[in-house]
């Protein structure tokens, strides 16, 4: 930016820049007579009025404004318009009086929102308590720049469903008096319950044993598919696919032993009443215990269709 040097005999006594209308000064070298014998190239220049006046302003005057303006870049170390820095503290101590007294007067109003999240923990505690063994309440805090008039007719605490599982619920509290409000905060209910996951990683079509199995406690409110609490229920079946260390077992992903193959010799037994007959048969198809399986009857060369009892058993019930 140009810059205006005022010049003496000796060396410059100060240098003044210009910039967006304003004039910083760089030195303090200054006096009243470098002062008056420059004030003319000032006033033709466009300075602002901090450091010049209009033509009616006595040269006292001039010099006094100019003080001032001094005192303001020194202290404040920015652009100053020439009102003295005892007048901006004192307008500035005014005007954060007032804003501060103004906020204690509102604070006063204000609806606290430790009590909101209060109402909404022991709502949900008690809604839990009923439906499970210890569980655990964990609340997201509220965002503390919310303003919410203070509730004189007192809290209330509702969900829009009723809480029948663990996990994430949402939770409202509402206000009926002075001023009717509603606010809804997230809470998670943990429980934790013991259930059979998988001890060590297992491939597909594994049979798992009692080895591959343990007892941990976790969190049901994350499981949507169901868990396994008997470890004795899950020894023998087969994994679907591969499952890996920590995860918990559930139904979809066992499926039983196949006991009976396609094209194996089986006896089939059909039984009516008391009565019990034992045939040969061959097997259609792969299957497990309990499974329904397609069997041709050797004797007869009819295909019937029964539930497998036991490896190398199909009954029939007629």
């Amino acid at each position: 930016a140009p810059a205006l040097r005022v010049e003496a005999e000796n060396a410059p006594l100060f240098v003044a820049r210009r910039l967006f209308r304003m004039t910083k000064l760089l030195s303090s070298r200054l006096n009243w007579s470098i002062f008056s014998h420059n004030r003319g190239g000032y006033e033709r220049s466009t300075h602002p009025r901090s450091i010049t006046a209009a033509g009616q302003n006595s040269e006292q005057e001039l010099w006094e404004r100019y003080l001032q303006t001094r005192l303001c870049l020194q202290l404040n170390r920015a652009y100053c318009r020439g009102e003295t820095m005892y007048k901006l503290f004192r307008n500035l101590t005014l005007v954060l009086t007032v804003n501060l007294l103004t906020v204690n007067v509102y604070a006063d109003n204000l609806q606290s929102l430790a009590e909101i999240e209060h109402t909404a923990y022991t709502f949900t505690l008690s809604q839990a308590q009923a439906r499970f063994n210890n569980p655990e309440i964990t609340l997201t805090p509220m965002d503390n720049r919310l303003r919410l008039q203070n509730c004189d007719s007192g809290l209330e605490a509702f969900t829009n469903r009723d809480i029948t599982t663990a996990g994430n619920v949402t939770i409202g509290v509402r206000c009926h008096q002075p001023v009717a409000w509603t606010v809804y905060l997230p809470l998670q209910i943990k429980v934790m319950q013991p259930m059979v996951v998988v001890a060590r990683p297992v491939s597909g079509n594994h049979v798992l044993t009692e080895q591959d199995l343990r007892i941990e406690q976790r969190d049901i409110g994350s499981l949507r598919q169901g868990y396994m609490t008997d470890i004795a229920a899950v020894v023998g079946q087969q994994a679907k696919y591969s499952l890996g260390l920590g995860t918990v077992v559930q139904k979809n992903h066992l499926r039983p032993l196949n006991v009976v193959k396609r094209g194996e010799s089986i006896v089939l037994v059909a039984s009516a009443g008391t009565m019990e007959v034992r045939m040969q048969g061959t097997a259609m198809a792969d299957a497990g215990v309990g499974d329904r399986v397609r069997v041709k009857n050797l004797s007869s060369e009819r295909v019937v269709e029964g539930v497998v009892d036991a490896p190398g058993v199909v009954r029939v019930t007629m």
